[in-house]
This record gives structure tokens, C-alpha cells and sequence, in this order.
């Protein structure tokens, strides 16, 4: 498990906790799906995208609140224009390396243990 921050337009929008990086494409692809089975044309996705990212650039800009709703809507629509190939992942999303809890640098830490003995 881990966080993943979420940007647009180098403004930092939202995180999340994943566990897998693998279930966060297969949700940004239902997203495109589910818009198609509904006839929405994949340039009219796209547009849309950018334009409900662009609002919420805004509103973050300008230190208005974000509801929760529209956060999982940043996630599904990050991941459908990286899914749609209209971005590198590098380029809006970030994952922070993995750090050890205290409690686990603390069982393998062996120094501790000889400097007992």
C-alpha cells in the first residue's frame, strides 16, 4: 500500500492511498468504457477531462473547497487521459517512495541489540 499525489498544471489537487498501481489503470479504462457504452465519443472524453481539471485548478487556486466526490472524479479523470495516452503518468501523478514505520526500522535495526551485549 501506498500514496499517490495527483497534479494539474504543476498544482498539487489530491491524494490517495492505493495498493495496487495496476487496479488504478483498470479503474482509469472503466471510466473510458463506461463513457463509451454511454456514446460519448473519445475526443468529447477528453475535452471534458481537461475541462472538469481545469475548473478544479481553479478552485484549488483560488482556496475555494473541493468536495470529496469531486476528488474520486480527479482520480477517474487523471487516469482515463493517462489511459487515453494524452499524458505521461510522470507528468500528473507521483509516488512517493515507501518509507519503513518506526516500529519496523526498530526490529531491524541490529545495532541496537549488540551495542546491549
Amino acid at each position: 500500500m501506498g500514496w499517490m499525489y495527483l497534479f494539474w498544471k504543476d498544482l498539487y489537487i489530491s491524494k490517495f492511498k492505493y495498493d495496487n498501481k495496476k487496479e488504478l489503470y483498470i479503474n482509469g479504462k472503466k471510466f473510458v468504457e463506461k463513457n463509451l457504452r454511454e456514446n460519448r465519443s473519445i475526443g468529447l472524453q477528453i475535452k471534458v477531462f481537461k475541462h472538469y481539471l481545469d475548473k478544479i485548478h481553479d478552485r484549488k487556486k483560488n482556496k475555494q473547497g473541493i468536495r470529496r466526490i469531486d476528488h474520486q472524479i480527479v482520480y477517474q479523470s487523471i487516469f482515463a487521459l493517462v489511459v487515453l495516452k494524452q499524458y505521461e503518468e510522470e507528468d500528473l501523478i507521483y509516488y512517493p517512495p515507501k518509507r519503513k514505520s518506526r516500529n519496523q526500522r526498530f526490529l531491524h535495526d541490529t545495532s541496537f541489540a549488540v551495542n546491549q551485549i
